[in-house]
């Protein structure tokens, strides 16, 4: 009895190393997630329309979320749009970073000003 269940564990390992040797087997591949695109004119235009004008001029700050008004001191054009930010800082990160600031952003459902 001992010899059988050797045996069948030694065919088990020699299975296991022979299939999980191959070249076409790949580890450690990232997966592949299927995400939506993002389209950054729609989400520029809805943040412009939360002052309740539709000017392609956005108020809000995207640096800090759309939470701080933004001033026109600090402005960046951004695929046809005047973003004003809140601070230097602000407009130093959103210049260097817009495509994915724009992207990352949650556009709050706010009632128009």
């Amino acid at each position: 009895m001992r010899l059988n269940s050797f045996s069948s564990g030694l065919w088990l390992s020699v299975f296991l190393f022979v299939t999980g040797c191959s070249d076409t087997h790949v580890l450690n591949e990232p997966a592949q997630i299927a995400v939506e695109p993002v389209n950054l004119g729609s989400k520029l235009s809805a943040a412009d329309k939360l002052d309740g004008k539709e000017d392609r001029i956005v108020d809000r700050c995207f640096v800090c979320e759309l939470g701080m008004d933004g001033s026109p001191d600090h402005t960046v054009r951004f695929l046809d749009y005047e973003v004003h930010l809140c601070s230097e800082h602000c407009r130093s990160h959103f210049k260097e970073h817009a495509e994915q600031v724009v992207t990352q952003t949650k556009i709050p459902i706010d009632k128009p000003k």
